[in-house]
């Protein structure tokens, strides 16, 4: 297994579990944390999510090792110009502002901020 999963005291601890090279994301390891992001949306004991790399390093990105095998693209967005700004992180959506004049809020389109 590539990554490891549990949950303590409302933390949530994931841990990218490939220190052989230095914890990059395979095929394999992408569809496990998919699994566990779906998990994680659907739990309302977890607080916290702590994501971390066993060994020496967090992650070195996509799993380059195989030139045959493209990363996934998961989404894009047009931002119809060069980011004006640090993109910033609140309730968890990733908000971007552009030259273009744009703010661009992108999240999940299932994810439910509870109230209260």
């Amino acid at each position: 297994m590539s990554v490891r999963y549990q949950v303590a005291d409302h933390v949530a601890t994931v841990t990218l579990a490939r220190p052989d090279v230095m914890n990059a994301i395979d095929l394999a390891t992408e569809a496990e944390l998919q699994r566990i992001w779906s998990d994680l949306e659907q739990r309302r004991d977890v607080r916290v999510i702590v994501l971390q790399g066993a060994g020496d390093s967090f992650c070195a990105g996509f799993d380059m090792s195989d030139p045959d095998i493209a990363p996934p693209e998961l989404w894009s967005v047009n931002l119809g110009g060069c980011i004006e700004a640090t993109p910033a992180v609140w309730k968890g959506r990733i908000y971007i502002g552009s030259r273009a004049g744009y703010l661009y809020v992108l999240g999940d389109a299932d994810f439910a901020t509870p109230v209260g």
